[in-house]
C-alpha cells in the first residue's frame, strides 16, 4: 500500500485553512488531515515537505481571463502585465 506524507504546508479545506497541516494520503485518497501534532504519520510513508506552500484540493479552478478590469486577451503587454497583477489573491 503506497502513503503519502505531505506536512508543513498551509491547506485548504472545506472547513477552512490549516495552517502547519499534515495529510494522509493511502492508495491516492485523503485519510488522514490535520494540524502537526493531531495526525500521526505512518512510518515507512514517503514525505514532501510543503512548508511555505499552500495544499489545495485538485478541484480549484485557476482559470482567468484577467483582473482589476484588465484582460490577458490583448496584444497591449502593458495590459497583461496590469491583469496579472490583479489576479493573484
Amino acid at each position: 500500500m503506497e502513503m503519502l506524507v505531505i506536512h508543513g504546508g498551509s491547506a485548504v479545506t472545506r472547513n477552512g485553512v490549516i495552517d502547519d497541516a499534515v495529510i494522509v494520503v493511502r492508495k491516492g485518497i485523503i485519510a488522514d488531515i490535520g494540524v502537526k501534532g493531531s495526525v500521526r504519520p505512518p512510518s515507512g510513508a514517503k514525505t514532501v515537505d510543503a512548508k511555505g506552500f499552500w495544499i489545495t484540493p485538485g478541484f480549484v479552478d485557476i482559470h482567468v481571463h484577467g483582473g482589476g478590469g484588465n484582460s490577458f486577451a490583448t496584444s497591449d503587454p502593458d495590459e497583461v502585465i496590469r491583469a496579472d497583477r490583479k489576479s493573484v489573491v
